[in-house]
């Protein structure tokens, strides 16, 4: 089986289930989601292999006027700053001023200068915990309690070291200055701000 299978299918699951139920910010008719899909690289003159792809397309129009590649990362190491910069090099190839990049882990960590990189050109960074490092205490939690704990969750700690144990939450997203503990909530807010 090809290392990342596993977590490139949860991707794509979860964003078809997320336009099928119609929480996505645009109908299924506007989206089309790939695995594999190959994009052509004017510099490279070959095709670009993406994990995950979504293309968002306005009225009758033949080109997305959004594109979010998704970089599945199923490592049991720290992925280092070049893995990032070989990501933004792919998306500058395959459409630059339109293209949303994401990377996610389920299995490895983010060194430091990866997080930083990824901040400054743009790139979510996602990492889902192994089960071994999430403890799951929410039985009889108030919805006040159940934030406070969040809040305690350190993102950064979280996607930069290899052996975090979280006191509840199992997904970390970091984009920007934004940051989400769920992935169809990061998914769905991050195209709501390409539609506005």
């Amino acid at each position: 089986m090809k290392k990342g299978t596993s977590l490139e299918r949860k991707v794509y699951e979860t964003i078809n289930r997320l336009i099928d139920n119609g929480k996505f910010p645009f109908s299924a008719s506007q989206c089309k989601v790939f695995q594999h899909k190959k994009y052509y690289s004017k510099d490279r003159g070959a095709h670009i292999e993406t994990d995950i792809s979504i293309e968002v397309f306005m009225g009758n129009a033949t080109d997305p006027f959004f594109l979010w590649i998704w970089e599945c990362k199923d490592y049991s190491s720290p992925i280092p700053v070049n893995e990032l910069e070989e990501f933004h090099s792919k998306l500058e190839q395959i459409g630059a001023d339109n293209t949303k990049g994401t990377m996610i882990t389920s299995n490895g960590w983010f060194q430091s200068g990866a997080l930083n990189y990824a901040r400054s050109k743009r790139i979510g960074l996602v990492r889902m915990l192994p089960e071994d490092q999430v403890e799951i205490i929410m039985q009889c939690m108030t919805p006040d309690m159940i934030g406070r704990m969040s809040r305690k969750n350190n993102f950064i700690a979280a996607l930069t070291l290899r052996s975090y144990e979280s006191d509840m939450q199992d997904t970390f997203i970091i984009d920007g200055n934004d940051r989400f503990s769920f992935l169809d909530s990061y998914i769905t807010d991050t195209v709501k701000t390409i539609k506005k």
